[in-house]
């Protein structure tokens, strides 16, 4: 017997994942109701459980928080999500699709219209993706496999939209929209990023003592990437020949990270708190940059994890929202 969706989706962490500010809308707490019974692959390959933007898909892709509501993620770590515009209407929110090597683009007009592509979408005789007579654009995972061994859950998914939306889906399709507003916003976001971490005075001193390291003459691509870990008092920075191998100018530049990553969690962002987790990453143009993970726990070069007691203090210094508690951090309150 197939495996339900349920172990896949999960409407509580989905909305403890929304962006602060915002409700999820309606309509996807009746999705993840609906898939819960479902034989897992009749609607295609995914979770429907929450994301967030990070820091390593794109330069401090962490403070995209607020533009995203993450619904999927697909196995190849892709993502599906809705995009809050600054300036847009309530109901001008486009879903997005978010490929795991960086490509960007439109699916559908609303979360109304990619649902009803979800279950109409299918290849016409030229090779073309399409539905309602127009071509759209999907996510290959969350195509219907005939060889995955699961029942085609289409029509039903197709009887539960008719119901739900109260129309007929095929009519909520229309012309796909422009790939341009979310290849617009990724560009002027790193360009934005880039420039401040070309002027901020922390990372540039960080740059200056690792200045060794930087891969100058490589290509963009080519990074060094040197691990933190961050709990209470402690912090080890890695060097970059090997996992856990103390970096020569750790004890220098400890005050310089620690003192970034309190700026991180300041203004719109002191909801979040401060991450435990996160990388140097230097550029073959002299540029450096903090990637951090708010959800990873550290690990230690002794084995050890954070402590409660290092947790608590993290958290008296830099609260946490509910939203942005992770499960590790609970021993702090036990």
């Amino acid at each position: 017997m197939t495996e339900p969706y349920r172990d896949y989706v999960d409407f509580d962490e989905l909305a403890r994942q929304w962006p602060d500010g915002r409700d999820v809308p309606p309509l996807l707490a009746d999705l993840v109701r609906y898939l819960e019974d479902k034989p897992w692959r009749s609607l295609g390959d995914f979770t429907l459980r929450g994301d967030r933007m990070d820091d390593y898909w794109v330069e401090d892709g962490a403070d995209c928080w607020p533009h995203f509501g993450f619904l999927m993620r697909l196995p190849d770590g892709s993502r599906v999500a809705q995009l809050f515009r600054e300036g847009a209407s309530p109901d001008n929110v486009p879903i997005v699709y978010l490929d795991s090597e960086g490509e960007v683009r439109m699916v559908a007009s609303s979360l109304e219209e990619f649902l009803a592509v979800w279950a109409l979408a299918g290849f016409d005789s030229a090779g073309d993706l399409v539905a309602s007579g127009h071509r759209v654009s999907l996510p290959f995972d969350l195509l219907y496999q005939a060889d995955s061994g699961a029942p085609d859950g289409r029509a039903d998914f197709l009887d539960f939209l008719r119901q739900r939306l109260g129309r007929e889906p095929q009519a909520i399709i229309g012309p796909h929209p422009s790939h341009e507003p979310i290849e617009r916003f990724f560009e002027e976001w790193s360009e934005t990023q880039r420039q401040k971490m070309a002027t901020d005075p922390t990372l540039r001193s960080i740059a200056g003592i690792l200045d060794a390291y930087i891969p100058r003459g490589k290509q963009p691509w080519d990074r060094v990437s040197l691990d933190i870990r961050v709990a209470g008092a402690r912090c080890e920075i890695d060097a970059p020949e090997g996992p856990k191998t103390p970096l020569a100018e750790e004890r220098e530049i400890i005050p310089l990270v620690l003192a970034a990553r309190a700026a991180r969690a300041t203004g719109v962002h002191a909801v979040r708190g401060v991450w435990h987790s996160a990388a140097i990453g230097l550029t073959p143009d002299g540029l450096c940059r903090i990637a951090a993970n708010w959800q990873r726990e550290s690990v230690f070069r002794d084995g050890t994890r954070p402590t409660a007691d290092e947790i608590a203090a993290d958290l008296a210094r830099f609260p946490r929202s509910a939203r942005w508690m992770e499960p590790w951090m609970n021993k702090a309150r036990q």
